[in-house]
């Protein structure tokens, strides 16, 4: 009995371990897009590329993205623009 205790204790700190380390890579990412004058762009897409994770950019030119993973690329693209990549650390 203590032993099977033991391997569940084990497990399940294990568990929580994991959890922790997951919810520690993620964040969210947040801002203003401008264009060169310092005008702010509304409608710009802001993407984590490959995933179905993005947002346009409100009327001031904010945006905020949730649930970012360290290493994931963002794209930031507006028609007419050069797309511009960044990536989350």
């Amino acid at each position: 009995m203590k032993s099977i205790f033991r391997n569940l204790l084990v497990a399940l700190l294990l568990f929580m371990g994991c959890g922790t380390a997951f919810a520690q890579s993620q964040g969210s990412l947040s801002g203003t897009v401008t264009d060169a004058n310092g005008e702010p762009l509304a409608g710009v897409f802001v993407l984590v590329t490959g995933t179905s994770n993005g947002i346009a950019t409100d009327h001031n030119g904010y945006y905020e993205l949730k649930n970012i993973k360290t290493g994931e690329n963002v794209e930031f693209s507006f028609i007419g623009m050069v797309t511009v990549n960044y990536v989350y650390d």
